[in-house]
């Protein structure tokens, strides 16, 4: 089974740009799975702690594995409304 094994995993956070916000996460997922499974899903848990947004727009995530991205998620970046006291 193809997902067996070892993978290396890459995590890019780009702007609309296209350009990097920070460096690649990066990251290794080792899957086992039974004879009887035909899939396996891996969580991945992310730290955004101190991430500086410059603009407020639509950003976007690359995720890679073994080097050949395979997805992207979109990630929206919106300023917060406030509501003033009645």
């Amino acid at each position: 089974k193809m997902e067996e094994g070892a993978h290396k995993v890459g995590l890019q956070l780009v702007n609309p740009d296209g350009i990097p916000v920070f460096q690649s996460m990066e990251g290794e997922v080792n899957p086992r799975m039974g004879d009887d499974v035909g899939s396996v899903a891996v969580n991945l848990i992310l730290n955004f702690q101190n991430v500086k947004f410059d603009v407020f727009a639509d950003y976007q995530i690359n995720l890679a594995i073994d080097d050949e991205t395979l997805s992207t998620l979109p990630l929206r970046v919106r300023k917060l409304q406030t509501q003033r006291p009645a």
